[in-house]
């Protein structure tokens, strides 16, 4: 069973923001960059772009600055069910999915 920690939709953070967490959390963040962000990821940083995915498991190091403005959508949960290990998600790397709208949705659901 999913249980949600935490959750935000469309937040907004100071321009240049940096969110360092050096032993990350005791939970899953999923981030959805919604502006482009310089991201920390094996000890090299990276560009992500609006619309990149980002998966961190539990414990993992969480280091992200906004390259100007900060915008995403992000959920933190635990998973007891296994079900994030089935659907086989990258953990600490950048991906896409093509249709957006659908999770932003569920962003939107679970923050409220």
């Amino acid at each position: 069973m999913f249980h949600v920690t935490y959750c935000g939709y469309h937040i907004n953070n100071p321009d240049y923001d940096i969110i360092h967490r050096p032993f990350g959390s005791s939970d899953y963040l999923l981030i959805h960059f919604m502006s482009e962000m310089t991201v920390e990821l094996n000890g090299e940083k990276i560009s992500a772009s609006s619309g990149d995915f980002l998966l961190y498991p539990p414990g993992s190091r969480q280091w992200y600055q906004a390259k100007r403005k900060f915008k995403n959508s992000f959920v933190h949960f635990t998973d007891d069910s296994l079900f994030i290990e089935e659907l086989a998600l990258p953990y600490n790397q950048l991906f896409r999915i093509d249709e957006t709208s659908v999770i932003q949705e569920y962003f939107r659901l679970i923050e409220q």
